[in-house]
């Protein structure tokens, strides 16, 4: 991705995430936090990928939760390629202590491991189910540069971007065959955190037929 582009990039994060945390005349004066229990969804979490019963998640078992394998190193923070239940907890308790209920979201997608973007593709974020129902899906369309800005669905009007959380990434086209591995059978995922820069933009490189 050029620098150009990629600066363009953050302005429009910048430009979205001000009135959403500070309100403005024309949209919500608020958003919320989302009441997640962050212990509850770490105890999820353990016990929906935790294969072997050993009371964490290896970096092999991060592989059926992709938001997670993604993101592997920013919640093993005594670096013992294990994900524990208090590991996962602290993650998500400095997401919610950051104050910011909703970010700005962008999802960029290529084809073929190149920099040809992928036009009209509707990229879709299904949150991971141990969050609990406090986060919404999110949906949006690529245009002629492959960036899809992904809103929640059924939002008020006037509402940018979705909530923080970890996410599903499901990736189809009326046009264009994209395989199982990026939709049904989903391999992406996405962890949209307020914790780091840059953490509000995915790249998604698919190999097409």
């Amino acid at each position: 991705m050029s620098n150009d582009f990629a600066e363009q990039i953050r302005r429009f994060a910048a430009a979205c995430i001000l009135p959403v945390l500070c309100g403005c005349s024309f949209g919500p004066k608020r958003v919320e936090v989302p009441q997640i229990d962050a212990s509850t969804a770490a105890s999820a979490a353990i016990e929906q990928y935790d294969s072997d019963g050993d009371h964490s998640i290896s970096k092999s078992e991060s592989a059926a939760c992709p938001a997670l394998k993604g993101s592997f190193e920013l919640y093993d923070s005594n670096q013992d390629d294990q994900l524990s239940q208090g590991e996962v907890q602290s993650r998500l308790d400095a997401m919610l202590g950051s104050g910011i209920g909703r970010m700005p979201c962008i999802c960029i997608v290529y084809a073929n491991n190149s920099d040809h973007p992928i036009e009209g593709a509707k990229v879709q974020l299904v949150p991971e189910s141990f969050l609990g129902e406090a986060i919404q899906p999110g949906e949006g369309t690529t245009n002629h540069r492959g960036v899809a800005k992904p809103v929640t669905l059924n939002a008020p009007p006037g509402l940018p971007g979705i909530e923080f959380g970890l996410y599903r990434v499901l990736i189809t086209h009326d046009t264009l065959e994209i395989p199982a591995k990026y939709n049904t059978a989903t391999e992406l995922g996405f962890e949209l955190s307020p914790l780091e820069r840059n953490r509000d933009t995915a790249e998604f490189r698919l190999k097409l037929r």
